[in-house]
């Protein structure tokens, strides 16, 4: 085969059409690679933001539909003039007077006042039996009762009340033989139960404990409705502020005191 001039030179032409269609397709091949890696990136993102963003939003969510813990308050007021208040769990002495919160159900204790002759669980003394649970059935809730089942023995005059639930039940023992104190332990009848949840428990000694707790009801209230009056007593002069006042005054006397203790009664 003879090559002429004109033939060589189509076979050149020929030859750099071709390397230039390679260049050509490898760099669409290249910038279909990047573009490809480029949409795979951006994929890649925004799959990743909706991960983070539902991780996020279960967060939110368990953060609001939180459940708020069981708790319960037990509090005493002793009014005897002699005595400690002694809250007792498990043989752990858990209160001496002071108020004890359970966070959490508070399940077998007992209470009693220490006057010199009872035992570490009350023996000899006139007792408080209590559970405070919120009810997870129908009957299943808080319970207190009064013991003089021997060896305990009546010793004060005791009494309970529930608030912030089941407000006003309650039970007093004023005597060795008041009705409402288990003396054998089939006295089902003496129990006094509460089916609120997060109810607490006022113990009183020589004083009804259900007047304290209704005082406690009543004070915020009667601090409201007596403030315009308060307000007008420091805005009068002396003469007139004990003349007008004196009934109120008295009355807050009264309050403070006998919830501070500072009226004392004897046993009978």
């Amino acid at each position: 085969m003879i090559f002429t001039r004109s033939t060589s030179f189509k076979v050149g032409k020929q030859l750099r059409n071709y390397r230039q269609s390679r260049q050509h397709q490898r760099f669409n091949t290249e910038r279909d690679r990047s573009r490809r890696a480029l949409e795979y990136s951006h994929k890649l993102h925004h799959l990743t933001g909706k991960l983070d963003g539902g991780n996020k939003g279960r967060g939110y969510v368990g953060t609001i539909t939180g459940v708020s813990a069981e708790q319960h308050t037990i509090r005493f007021q002793n009014n005897c003039g002699k005595g400690t208040p002694q809250l007792v769990q498990n043989g752990n002495i858990l209160s001496t007077g002071q108020d004890y919160v359970s966070n959490g159900p508070f399940t077998a204790g007992i209470a009693y006042l220490q006057t010199g002759e009872c035992l570490l669980n009350g023996e000899g003394c006139t007792l408080l039996e209590m559970t405070l649970v919120n009810p997870t059935a129908p009957g299943s809730g808080s319970s207190t009762d009064i013991s003089l089942i021997p060896p305990h023995a009546f010793n004060v005059e005791a009494s309970f009340s529930y608030f912030d639930g089941c407000d006003g039940a309650g039970a007093t023992c004023s005597s060795s033989t008041c009705p409402t104190a288990f003396f054998q332990p089939n006295d089902n009848q003496v129990q006094v139960q509460c089916q609120t949840d997060n109810v607490n428990l006022l113990i009183s000694f020589c004083s009804p404990a259900s007047l304290a707790a209704g005082m406690l009801r009543q004070l915020p209230a009667l601090a409201l409705s007596t403030k315009p009056i308060v307000d007008t007593m420091l805005a009068s002069p002396l003469p007139s502020l004990f003349l007008s006042s004196a009934p109120l005054v008295a009355h807050w006397l009264w309050l403070l005191c006998s919830w501070s203790g500072g009226f004392a009664y004897e046993a009978t």
